[in-house]
């Protein structure tokens, strides 16, 4: 299957190229339960995972979204560890708007690649309920990581909500040659589940975790 033969192992390698974690010692355990769509398996309750940090479970169906039938995939984290960091997560493929049983190659595979590490991104920590929970350097939890301000009358005058780390505000501040900026302004459109869960699509179309073609998980479980 192109999915999981190709896209997903190349969407997987895009984000561990970034990624840096405690490894988790000994097995990884995964409580018991549902994992949204799916259930988690005893083993990974009973022996647990050898050698892993993060258990990706994936699922698919072929009808589309009833309650967004745009949606490509959608995704969140199931379980977290004491500190809050997420250990498991699901993502869910519409095959029918994927077009990957009948007709490969409909879609190019540089967007399938970024779908999926869209997906996978939000299994990870990038939803709005987990950005309270970032932690520094030292292991604390950061102080104030959303700011939530009034933008100036000249520009569009209306509040906006901004995720701020020195490495983000780093980032935003050199990507766009402005010192003054705060952070990283987060979309304020969208349902409950995907408001202030992505970068502002205004402002970043082309970034990879922009929301476009995707709806996540109604009911996420922590």
């Amino acid at each position: 299957h192109r999915i999981t033969s190709s896209i997903l192992p190349q969407a997987i390698k895009v984000l561990s190229n970034h990624l840096h974690v405690i490894r988790v010692n000994g097995n990884l355990i995964v409580t018991p339960g549902s994992c949204y769509y799916t259930r988690v398996p005893p083993s990974h309750n009973n022996e647990g995972v050898p050698d892993t940090d993060f258990v990706l479970y994936i699922t698919a169906q072929e009808k589309t979204n009833k309650q967004n039938t745009r949606a490509l995939a959608n995704g969140a984290s199931c379980r977290v560890d004491q500190h809050g960091r997420p250990v498991a997560g699901m993502i869910h493929l519409f095959l029918a708007l994927l077009g990957t049983e009948n007709a490969a190659g409909t879609l190019p595979t540089n967007y399938l690649i970024n779908l999926l590490a869209h997906e996978i991104s939000h299994t990870l920590g990038w939803e709005y309920r987990h950005f309270l929970s970032f932690r520094d350097e030292h292991g604390k939890i950061r102080t104030n990581p959303i700011l939530a301000k009034k933008s100036p009358q000249n520009l569009l005058g209306k509040h906006v909500v901004i995720l701020r780390t020195p490495a983000i505000t780093k980032y935003v501040r050199e990507y766009f040659g402005c010192d003054e900026l705060d952070g990283l302004e987060l979309e304020d459109q969208g349902g409950p589940s995907s408001k202030l869960s992505h970068p502002e699509k205004r402002i970043y179309p082309e970034s990879y975790r922009s929301e476009e073609h995707t709806s996540e998980l109604q009911s996420p479980i922590t």
